[in-house]
Formats: C-alpha cells, sequence, structure tokens
C-alpha cells in the first residue's frame, strides 16, 4: 500500500530520517514503561521503531487514511485511535492495564500548543514525554526564570514537568521540507515543582495576567487585569517585589509569592 501523500492544510510535516528515530527511540525510559502512547503518527517512521520495542503501542492520529495505512502496515500490533488527541482524554485511550505509560510524538506546529496544554492536564498518566516541537515552542517550554523565553508555557509545564531540550532536528528530516528548525524535548515528572499552587486554572490566568504585554512592567499588567492600585502596590511592597519589573525577570520564589499576595484578589477591583 502506497504512503499517503501529506495535506498541506492539516500542516502535515513527515519524519523521515532513521537517525532522528533512533534518537527519539534512545530517549525513552522503555525499562521502566509498559505502554507507548504516540501521538500523531502519521506514515508511522516512528511508529514502526516503537511497535519493534515489544511494548503496548496506542497511536492516535485523525487522519483516516493514516489510520489505513497504519492499520495495514502493523495489524494487530498496534493499537490504532482514529481521533484528535484533543477530542479525547487520556483515559480513554490508555489500555485497562496499561501499566506505566511513556508519551512520544512528532507534534503538529499549528496545534502544538493545545496539545502540550493537553499533556500538562493529564501529567499524572505519564512516566516520561518525548516530543518534537518547533524550535520556537521548545525554547518557550524549556525556558527558565529571568530568560528571554520565560512565560506562561515554561510556567505551566513547571508545575507537572522538569522540561530539557535534547537535540534539534533539520528541516531536511521531514518530507515535505518545513520552513523551520524543530528540536527533540523531553518533560520528566516534577514531584517538586517550584510552585506550589491548589487552583492551577486560576495561578495560570494570573500568570497570563502578568505577560500579557510583554514591554510592560508587571505592575502595569496587573493593573490592566483589574487589581486595585492602592492594594496591588502594598501587595508587592510585602513581598519585595518592584513591579517596575518585567514578568520574564522575576525568579521562581517571587513568582509564587506575587501569587500568593495578589493573585486572589486580581480582578476585584472590576
Amino acid at each position: 500500500m502506497k504512503p499517503p501523500s501529506p495535506v498541506k492544510a492539516r500542516g502535515q510535516h513527515f519524519l523521515k530520517d532513521e537517525r532522528v528515530v533512533r534518537k527519539i527511540v534512545g530517549l525513552l525510559n522503555l525499562a521502566d514503561a509498559d505502554t507507548i502512547v504516540e501521538i500523531g503518527p502519521g506514515r508511522g517512521a516512528l511508529t514502526g521503531a516503537l511497535v519493534a520495542t515489544g511494548k503496548t503501542v496506542v497511536a492516535v492520529e485523525p487522519d483516516g487514511r493514516m489510520i489505513a495505512f497504519l492499520q495495514k502496515r502493523y495489524g494487530a500490533d498496534l493499537t490504532l485511535v482514529h481521533d484528535s488527541v484533543l477530542n479525547v482524554t487520556a483515559a480513554d485511550i490508555l489500555p485497562a492495564r496499561c501499566g506505566r505509560v511513556v508519551l512520544a510524538g512528532n507534534l503538529p506546529y499549528n496545534l502544538s500548543g493545545p496539545i502540550l496544554e493537553w499533556i500538562f492536564t493529564s501529567a499524572a498518566q505519564w512516566r516520561q514525554v518525548v516530543v518534537m516541537l518547533q524550535l520556537e515552542v521548545a525554547r518557550r517550554l524549556v525556558a527558565g526564570p529571568a530568560t528571554r523565553d520565560f512565560g506562561p508555557l515554561a510556567v505551566a509545564c513547571a508545575l507537572h514537568f522538569s522540561a530539557s531540550k535534547k537535540f534539534l532536528v533539520r528541516p531536511g528530516a521531514f518530507f515535505p521540507v518545513p520552513a523551520v528548525t524543530s528540536a527533540v524535548v523531553e518533560l520528566v515528572p516534577c514531584a517538586h515543582p517550584p510552585v506550589q499552587v491548589e487552583d492551577r486554572e486560576h495561578f495560570l490566568r494570573f500568570v497570563h495576567a502578568l505577560f500579557a504585554h510583554r514591554r510592560k512592567n508587571l505592575r502595569n499588567n496587573l493593573l490592566a487585569a483589574g487589581s486595585d492600585a492602592g492594594l496591588l502596590d502594598s501587595a508587592l511592597k510585602s513581598v519585595r517585589v518592584d513591579g517596575r519589573l518585567r514578568a520574564e525577570e522575576l525568579r521562581w520564589r517571587q513568582l509564587a509569592a506575587l501569587y500568593a499576595a495578589c493573585g486572589p484578589a486580581l480582578g476585584e477591583s472590576e
């Protein structure tokens, strides 16, 4: 069966470089895994190597042409879920006795943000995550405080995982060739995240408010989000954070203290 052709409207770029495949599989901690979930297998360049490990492999793919191709190629050795990963939960796709699960995939550029959020909110399911992303997104994902790329994506990730960029992938490793360089990133569950919060959604709304306008200082951003000026200034003074700082200049302890002081009242003046 001839492999399906890429569809431009779907943003499909199929991995074809076997060296990259081997490097990705080499990053997976297979000794601590019973099941591998692959997001977006496409033509199956990585899928075949995952199946060859002898682990249970579940591949989630929205393109029916790819489903038919992979089913014929791998048969009962591969469990296929014909849907977008954004339409299902981790519990929907995992076998009843999945054991320890690692997640891998070449994430589509146009959906990497929503898929990463899906990974974060299902973080308890994964022993390890190894994904390929556009380099720009990878930099923002692994960024630490007081760096140019630090922002909401790195903060959201750090609530669940320690992230590290492993290697770059040249455009020529794909068909068709994309206009950007990619990078493979590993996410490992973090038992002690740098910020401890009870209400993840509220905390992330606060973080997005802080970073809403990166050229503005954090005080102006929080005022624009609805904070009362007097209460905000008192809170900033109490935690010894200079309101003239930009959000990306904050350290983890400062971010945690600022949220504790200002977060609960965010927007109350509206």
